[in-house]
């Protein structure tokens, strides 16, 4: 009875150190100037304007339920705005937040520098 307690609690400590990997991400791909600005307003825009609506899916009134539909409805609408980013980008910010640095291409390309004279 207890370790299927433990495994639901460190489940929940997984999906809650998740959620704090992924804000992390989104806050850096909306501060990063390479996102275009329609996805950056429109997506997180609109779940913001959702969850500030006065008029919800499941009414506010009801304890903790009333609140699910806003916090849906915010993570679904961020995690559309991820999927429009282009893959390379979100591989180079997720890579930044673990620590790893990835080469730019002009650092991993051998540059050769010379003259030449055309006879």
């Amino acid at each position: 009875m207890t370790t299927n307690w433990v495994r639901r609690v460190a489940r929940l400590f997984q999906y809650m150190r998740l959620l704090w990997w992924r804000l992390r991400l989104w806050w850096r791909l909306l501060r990063d100037p390479r996102v275009p600005d329609l996805f950056k307003l429109l997506l997180p825009g609109l779940a913001l304007v959702y969850v500030l609506w006065p008029g919800d899916i499941l009414p506010d009134i009801f304890p903790l339920f009333g609140q699910l539909d806003d916090v849906a409805v915010a993570l679904l609408a961020l995690r559309l705005f991820e999927s429009f980013v282009p893959p390379s980008l979100l591989r180079e910010h997720w890579d930044a937040l673990r620590g790893r640095k990835r080469p730019h291409p002009e650092e991993d390309s051998e540059v050769i520098d010379a003259e030449y004279r055309v006879l």
